[in-house]
């Protein structure tokens, strides 16, 4: 029984996804030096290193639906002077 809760494979292949994506990014806390085994400090850090992580994605998210957003904008103002020549 234990083996099966270990295994990949009884998992939805979409939460798998998730737990590959978890790993590297546990894996990468690790090597930062955020997450130390014995360390009890490690999960306060870990918090404060994802609120950045979160942060900084939600910047790069809102700049590229800016960019997205005015690019449309450029777009309809070529049209419409298109249409005007």
């Amino acid at each position: 029984m234990a083996e099966a809760i270990n295994s990949d494979c009884v998992l939805h292949p979409l939460i798998q996804q998730e737990l590959k994506k978890a790993r590297k990014r546990i894996k990468k806390y690790i090597q930062m030096g955020v997450i130390v085994k014995g360390d009890v400090a490690s999960l306060a850090r870990l918090g404060l290193q994802q609120k950045k992580d979160f942060d900084e994605y939600q910047k790069k998210q809102k700049s590229t639906q800016q960019k997205a957003q005015a690019l449309q904008r450029l777009e309809q103002k070529a049209k419409i002077a298109g249409g005007l020549i």
